[in-house]
């Protein structure tokens, strides 16, 4: 080991004790009344978020941070199982069902066919060959234990009479800043337009992709020599499945993805702040 890599880790270790000395660590899923969850099936946007949220509410830039100090500011629930509560108020990216204690919601919902074929594309990189791809088309059963349709039905029927807000997935890659404004009124956060669209703008797909070659991520299951980032794309499962491969998932699926607009082409009548018809 050379000085200057021993001198690096003595400093991150000292940082994590000053961290644990002068910061409440609590156990991840223990959470405060006024704790908000971004909620979304797998890829659904949610990684996206959490990095706007953390650059609004932290201030850091979303395309030069480091994931270790995202995961630190907006937790990942199946990261850790301990997390640093910086103030009253945390932010945790979640992918799991309605729940009593889950009373602020940020909900993220994303046409089920383009999540199913960015899922596919996850799950091949990080299984390759043991991950059963006609399976997962034929059944819609994924290593995720719950079914888009299913996911996407209980959260929009709020159970538990969450405080929630639901934001498009098309509506972010459609007005990225606009959205992120909205998110942060609803946190209560101070973040004036400018730096709203600042912040999107350093979080694009392409700033994000760069981010990821130069920085990588804190999960140490991904793959190294995969890329996380896809490319995000609205409609974009029209590429990558033929349409009698959806057959199946838009037998279980057809009528929410109607309910939500997403098999109707005037999608822009559906309401903006997310919510469906």
């Amino acid at each position: 080991m050379s000085v200057r890599t021993a001198v690096k880790t003595w400093m991150l270790n000292r940082c994590e004790v000053d961290l644990r000395e002068n910061f409440q660590m609590s156990t991840m899923g223990r959470y405060a009344e006024n704790d908000v969850f971004i909620v979304g099936y797998p890829k659904s946007g949610n990684t996206w978020v959490q990095y706007l949220l953390s650059a609004a509410k932290y201030g850091v830039d979303p395309s030069r941070v480091k994931d270790s100090l995202v995961q630190r500011l907006v937790p990942d629930i199946y990261y850790h199982d301990y997390y640093i509560r910086w103030q009253d108020q945390m932010e945790f990216k979640s992918h799991e069902p309605p729940s009593a204690g889950y009373r602020n919601v940020i909900y993220l919902l994303r046409d089920g066919r383009d999540v199913m074929a960015s899922y596919i594309r996850f799950l091949s990189k990080l299984h390759g060959d043991a991950f059963d791809l006609n399976k997962m088309l034929r059944t819609g059963k994924a290593p995720f234990p719950y079914q888009w349709p299913e996911h996407v039905a209980a959260w929009l029927a709020n159970p538990y009479d969450a405080r929630m807000l639901v934001i498009r997935y098309e509506s972010l890659k459609e007005d990225c800043a606009r959205e992120l404004e909205s998110m942060c009124r609803f946190l209560g956060v101070d973040c004036p337009t400018e730096e709203c669209q600042l912040i999107a703008e350093r979080a694009s797909f392409d700033r994000m992709k760069a981010r990821e070659l130069r920085n990588g991520w804190a999960n140490q299951e991904w793959p190294a020599n995969e890329t996380f980032c896809g490319k995000g794309e609205v409609g974009g499962f029209r590429q990558s499945f033929e349409e009698h491969d959806l057959d199946g998932f838009m037998e279980r699926a057809g009528p929410v993805l109607r309910q939500c607009g997403y098999l109707d082409v005037s999608m822009t009548a559906v309401d903006r702040a997310g919510g469906c018809p």
